[in-house]
């Protein structure tokens, strides 16, 4: 079969049309004022942009001024360009690092003068060391095993971020993005003033935790990872109003001998964020509505103990006030939770005469449990607090080491000065905790299997609630226990104005 033979069975099974528009990489044919006379499939889609409105704009429209004006030039001086690394812009989406290789032909009768240009996908990482390279007639050099290694590592990597269900971003250390999969181009998108996905970090829709504060420009990511700062699961909001998007962002600096930048990952929480948004409202409306008859039960059992009464039926009302104080009590502590920390007035005291105060009153349940409290308090021990949220954060971990703490042992109590630190320490020997119920025993509702099994009272909110407490004054508090041992609680405050 001759040449002849073979290029029209060839030319019958599959036209050039298709050869061009199906090509993997994307081909653009210009006049040589960058006007665009011919494109295939693969850049209408890489640009976001119908062929129809491709046609006849400008190529600089579509790359960064910088970039086409060297590809310009250099086919002007050696009518050939190959290893141009530039970005090309998209309508929606992010930027996609190509490498341009182009020629420039005229016509056998010299009318007619067009530019042939070729993009191909690029790693970004090494877009900083390609140059403008003329071919000069060279053909370029096989393919290396190692060149040939490096494009399978790079598909397998885009291939992996582009299957993870969060976003993720590279950037260099000057806040340069180096790589994106497509989770975190829709995230863009959805932050971007009409859905444009284009628009710079300074004008996305960015608000605070809760949902309506915009995040300054100079306290969003990207600046922040610059300045080498870190963060982990930071909630955010993205969007335009009544579709906004609850967003967990984690950051992190990665830098070796190959790189220095940082990676971050965005985590789309919508769901789990509205979900308890919903209950704390639940919460916070069922114990409003509690609260009122129970505040009016308790002021009619007031009444009627001021009256002269059998002992029997003093005795009977007088354990329903306790059962009522506990229950108003339990409400309290609901509220709290739903209402999340808030911002209290805080004002100079002194920790060892308010934690001295805090034992008298929890001393009368600890002689009636037959518990003993040993005092190791440091004289003058100045706090800048709010005295009430933190005599309450006091109350809760002096009232839980007696609660779990057998008739006849001793509660520890100890508080001194450590440098600019108060560090206060309450242990018990009681029942203790095992490891996993040590990492979850700050947690809302959370109740040991001890409590559980024993019918100790509560309903495992006031260690959460303290550490709530603790943690909006800048301190932090932690526990060591282990079971059939007893358990030590640890709250170090600042001691210096905050």
């Amino acid at each position: 079969m001759d040449t002849g033979d073979t290029s029209s069975m060839i030319g019958g099974w599959l036209d050039f049309e298709t050869l061009f528009n199906q090509s993997p990489v994307g081909h653009i044919v210009a006049a040589t004022d960058g006007t665009i006379l011919l494109l295939n499939d693969t850049i209408e889609s890489w640009t976001g942009t119908p062929r129809e409105e491709l046609l006849g704009t400008p190529c600089s429209d579509y790359f960064p001024e910088g970039g086409y004006g060297e590809l310009m030039t250099s086919l002007t001086t050696a009518g050939q360009v190959s290893g141009l690394v530039v970005q090309l812009q998209a309508r929606t989406g992010p930027s996609r690092s190509v490498v341009v290789s182009a020629v420039r032909k005229s016509s056998n009768d010299g009318l007619l003068e067009l530019d042939h240009v070729v993009l191909s996908e690029q790693t970004p990482a090494v877009s900083s060391a390609a140059q403008v390279r003329p071919l000069q007639g060279t053909p370029p050099a096989a393919e290396t095993r190692a060149d040939q290694e490096d494009r399978r590592h790079e598909a397998l990597l885009r291939a992996v971020l582009n299957t993870v269900g969060v976003g993720v971003t590279v950037i260099d250390s000057a806040g340069n993005p180096l790589l994106q999969n497509a989770e975190f181009a829709a995230i863009v998108r959805h932050a971007s003033p009409g859905n444009s996905g284009t628009a710079k970090e300074s004008d996305l829709l960015v608000y605070g935790p809760d949902g309506t504060t915009p995040i300054p420009p100079e306290r969003r990511f990207i600046p922040r990872l610059s300045e080498g700062e870190s963060f982990s699961e930071e909630l955010i909001w993205i969007g335009p109003e009544g579709k906004r998007r609850a967003i967990s962002v984690t950051g992190r600096s990665a830098r070796n001998e190959a790189f220095e930048g940082s990676v971050m990952a965005f985590d789309d929480v919508t769901q789990l964020a509205t979900a308890l948004t919903a209950k704390d409202e639940f919460v916070a409306t069922v114990s409003h509505e509690l609260r009122t008859p129970l505040t009016s039960i308790m002021g009619y059992l007031e009444l009627a103990l001021e009256e002269d009464l059998a002992p029997h039926l003093r005795r009977s009302l007088e354990t329903a006030m306790r059962n009522s104080e506990r229950l108003l009590q339990l409400v309290a502590d609901l509220l709290a939770v739903a209402s999340g920390a808030r911002e209290a007035e805080k004002q100079d005291v002194d920790l060892a005469v308010m934690l001295a105060s805090r034992i008298r009153a929890i001393e009368p349940r600890a002689v009636d449990r037959n518990i003993g409290i040993i005092q190791d308090i440091t004289p003058q021990l100045p706090l800048h607090v709010d005295p009430k949220g933190m005599a309450r954060a006091l109350d809760n971990v002096l009232s839980n080491a007696i609660k779990f703490s057998s008739p006849g042992e001793q509660v520890r109590v100890r508080a001194i000065q450590t440098g600019n630190d108060v560090v206060i320490t309450v242990a018990d020997t009681g029942v203790g905790m095992s490891q996993d119920e040590q990492r979850k025993v700050f947690d809302p509702f959370f109740r040991s299997t001890t409590a559980v099994k024993t019918a100790i009272p509560g309903a495992g909110l006031g260690l959460s609630i303290t550490k709530a407490i603790i943690e909006a004054h800048r301190g932090t508090i932690s526990v060591t226990s282990s079971p059939g041992h007893g358990s030590t609680f640890t709250v170090t405050l600042p001691g210096s104005r905050q």
